[in-house]
């Protein structure tokens, strides 16, 4: 056992005197402390910037399993650079008489991609499937540290991943992706080629609802892209997703859960596509809360009413929600920074949660009449 990597803790025990017990004994060994930390072998890299993603510091507790996690940590490092045969040997840290941590380091050559395509694909063109994924050819064809287009093993798999992703969501279910590294004789370079097998692209046979009370079939099929014989494709299929929420939205069930399942068919390349609805309850407007924050904030809270198209008592339409939140942009009066993803926004909660925004001083409300019965308030809720 380990108290906060500051002592080593070994348990035992021995026959006690008294009838029906045990002795037990704690022996605590504190580590050491990390004297210096030395690097050696890193022509490439420097040693500070070993340092800092070792995460050891001089002074911390010598704990073996750190020193361990620190290499581990290194040798990733050294593989998102290109070194990917780098090799690392601890020569101090993983003994008790130790007082540093030395690691040996055998770094291997840098791989670069020299060259990135794709094999097989007939629906979308090379220049596409570049923009899916991450691994890149080498901006300039020398060994510099500008250059970039390191060969990351780990990268390439999740680019693979990427391509299949991106192909199943053009309606290719059962495309397969594969790659071949092919690297030059000084083992520098490399060619990569991504080799695909797109498969048929599937159609949708059908298209369900299941859990619509509120709205019938035929009421909710116009609202939809995707059709019964059209090709599935992902972006629709959550572009209709969008379409029913805000259908549902606009009638006050602003916490409808829609969630789509797509079900391809054993013999045929064809797809059942189902929405599962969760209608929730209807709620209408209770309190409006506005909080205006700053260190000395001036503006009055009617000036961010005045912008609402909601009032207590209306029934909650998430429509005029967002067209209200654009008028509070459009006004210039609030910090809009899209880097730090502040902006002005109304946010919506039922009384069992908690206040999304926390309490702010200053705060003022406004509350409207009691709801319908039948149909709750962003507030209260009630049932019949």
């Amino acid at each position: 056992t380990k108290l906060k990597g500051l002592f080593d803790v070994k348990v035992k025990t021995r026959p006690s005197p008294e009838p029906n017990s045990v002795v037990v004994i704690f022996e605590v060994f504190e580590f050491p402390k990390l004297e210096y930390i030395y690097f050696i072998g890193n022509d490439e890299i420097s040693a500070r910037a070993l340092t800092k993603k070792s995460e050891l510091k001089v002074g911390d507790p010598l704990n073996i399993m750190a020193v361990e996690d620190a290499r581990q940590k290194v040798l990733s490092f050294y593989n998102e650079k290109g070194f990917n045969k780098v090799q690392i040997e601890i020569k101090e840290g993983t003994s008790r008489a130790d007082r540093g941590a030395i690691f040996l380091i055998d770094e291997g050559p840098q791989q670069r991609i020299w060259s990135v395509k794709f094999v097989g694909n007939s629906i979308v063109s090379g220049a596409r499937l570049k923009t899916q994924i991450e691994s890149t050819p080498s901006r300039i064809k020398y060994a510099t540290p500008l250059a970039g287009g390191y060969v990351d093993r780990r990268k390439i798999d999740e680019d693979v991943n990427r391509l299949t992703s991106y192909y199943r969501s053009l309606g290719y279910m059962v495309a397969r992706i594969g790659r071949s590294m092919e690297f030059t004789d000084d083992d520098r370079w490399l060619n990569l080629t991504f080799v695909i097998d797109e498969g048929p692209r599937f159609k949708i046979r059908d298209v369900q609802f299941e859990g619509n009370e509120l709205f019938g079939d035929e009421q909710l099929k116009p609202l939809l892209n995707l059709k019964a014989g059209d090709y599935f494709d992902l972006s629709s299929m959550q572009t209709d997703v969008a379409a029913l929420i805000d259908a549902y939205g606009a009638l006050g069930f602003i916490l409808a859960d829609i969630k789509p399942s797509p079900r391809t068919l054993e013999k045929s390349p064809e797809i059942d596509l189902i929405y599962d609805i969760a209608e929730g309850n209807r709620y209408r407007v209770g309190r409006i809360n506005v909080k205006i924050e700053g260190d000395n904030p001036h503006t009055q809270r009617t000036v961010a009413l005045n912008r609402v198209d909601l009032r207590p008592g209306d029934i909650v339409d998430i429509r005029k929600i967002r067209d209200s939140e654009r008028r509070l942009l459009a006004s210039g009066l609030f910090l809009n920074d899209a880097q730090k993803g502040v902006k002005p926004r109304i946010v919506f909660r039922t009384p069992e949660e908690d206040d999304p925004l926390g309490d702010f001083t200053g705060e003022q409300s406004f509350r409207g009449q009691s709801p319908d019965r039948g149909i709750p308030s962003s507030s209260g809720r009630t049932t019949e």
